[in-house]
């Protein structure tokens, strides 16, 4: 429940909640975790990936404290959410976690859940249905992006990485489940199709796109159902265009338009220039929108349209906020990561959540090219489903084992590579 309701992180206000209940979630769960009395659980060891991402978070308080970002909330949350603090312990603790498949259809289910209901919020403001949107507080007309599809976080990229994240695992869901439960997940899958329509953003069209690819061209059995489902996804929107011309008309506006594309050329040009100049130390994490007009020239291929705002790719805003060893350590990071789900378990059960982890990982490194990723859900998302199809022996998961027959204690700490073993006869009396 703490990874959905990272939805809402920094909008708890709007929904009358006091404190961000995100956080009072995902602390709770850990101290459940940490009581637990599990004696078939496995055990934990230090391993080297464990003191990399120390160092990697390390680097980046030592920026924060340095460059004068320690205090100030907006530095401290994003190395919380987007650098990796709380996804670096949620991708070790995800083979523990989701060790079952029942505890892995809760994320399903959960996820499902949460993007039937974004997924609506994102189809109303879409469709300019703002009396239907709930609740009303986060309709706000003096909103940049007011006539996008905002969601709960108020921001396009990360409303779509989160619709993208919750339609993932509601086709999933659908897959694995019967009767009303599979007419959720469908319908969940389509509000949040619809939704990444509404955002009016193309890195999020783009890494839709990727993602699905990807997916039918691993696993044939889905090519004829793809292609299904596209024909019928193609045919919904050019209903939906015709019925309501102002949707193309927002649609074809934004696939033409090129301030945007502007202002990232000249965010990133302005980064690679800082990188140059200061390679081992950046201008300070978080700080590099607020010193990007120092940083910024003229080309003469494009316009300057817009400063202060972030770099829109990740590993080069990394780069120019951290310096090139900070950006190297948090990219070997999630490479451990990758490595881990790519040598994990071969599971049949996992096999659903491997072809999850696949698509909305490739989406989010399309997104992380095109634009900043500073919310929760996206990254943390993308770290459970590396985490959970790892094998757990990169994460520092030991076996133990019963001491009543001496069986592995538990399910998701196992090879990744299946034993072969000897057939044992009876032998004639």
């Amino acid at each position: 429940m703490s990874i959905a309701g990272q939805a809402f992180a920094g909008s708890w206000g709007l929904y009358g909640s006091p404190v961000p209940l995100d956080r009072v979630l995902l602390a709770a769960g850990l101290l459940a975790l940490a009581v637990h009395p599990n004696t078939r659980a496995p055990r934990w060891r230090l391993r080297p990936v464990h003191l990399l991402m120390v160092v990697a978070a390390a680097w980046c308080i030592g920026s924060m404290i340095w460059f004068g970002t320690s205090t100030d909330p907006t530095a401290i949350f994003a190395l919380l959410d987007s650098f990796g603090i709380v996804p670096f312990l949620l991708w070790i603790l995800a083979p523990v976690i989701f060790a079952t498949a029942a505890h892995r259809g809760v994320l399903a289910a959960v996820l499902t859940w949460l993007g039937l209901y974004i997924g609506y919020v994102s189809v109303a403001q879409g469709l300019g249905l703002y009396g239907f949107v709930v609740p009303q507080t986060i309709v706000q007309p003096e909103h940049e992006h007011f006539e996008r599809a905002l969601g709960p976080s108020l921001q396009v990229a990360s409303n779509g990485l989160a619709l993208l994240a919750c339609g993932t695992f509601a086709a999933v869901y659908a897959a694995q489940t019967r009767g009303w439960r599979r007419l959720v997940g469908v319908l969940s899958f389509l509000l949040c199709a619809a939704g990444m329509l509404f955002t009016l953003t193309r890195s999020i069209w783009l890494a839709a796109l990727v993602g699905a690819l990807a997916v039918v061209l691993v696993e044939r059995r889905l090519r004829a159902p793809a292609l299904g489902l596209g024909a019928v996804l193609a045919l919904a929107g050019a209903a939906l265009f015709a019925a309501v011309p102002a949707v193309g008309d927002a649609v074809s506006t934004r696939a033409e338009t090129s301030r945007s594309v502007f202002d990232r050329f000249n965010a990133n040009d302005a980064a690679l220039r800082v990188v140059a100049a200061r390679p081992l130390t950046g201008v300070g994490y978080q700080r590099f929108h607020e010193v990007q007009e120092q940083w910024v020239w003229q080309s003469p291929r494009y316009p300057i349209t817009n400063v202060g705002i972030d770099v829109h790719n990740v590993v080069l805003g990394h780069a120019a906020e951290l310096g090139i060893p900070g950006a190297l350590l948090w990219i070997t990071a999630l490479g451990w990561a990758v490595v881990g789900a790519v040598r994990g378990p071969r599971d049949r059960a996992l096999r659903p959540y491997r072809l999850a982890a696949l698509a909305y990982g490739l989406g989010w490194v399309v997104v992380s090219m095109l634009a900043p990723i500073k919310y929760a859900l996206p990254t943390s998302v993308l770290w459970v489903a590396l985490g959970m199809i790892s094998d757990p022996r990169l994460q520092g998961w030991v076996p133990s084992r019963d001491p009543a027959d001496g069986s592995p204690a538990h399910p998701a700490v196992c090879s990744s590579r299946p034993r072969r073993t000897a057939s044992v006869r009876e032998a004639s009396p």
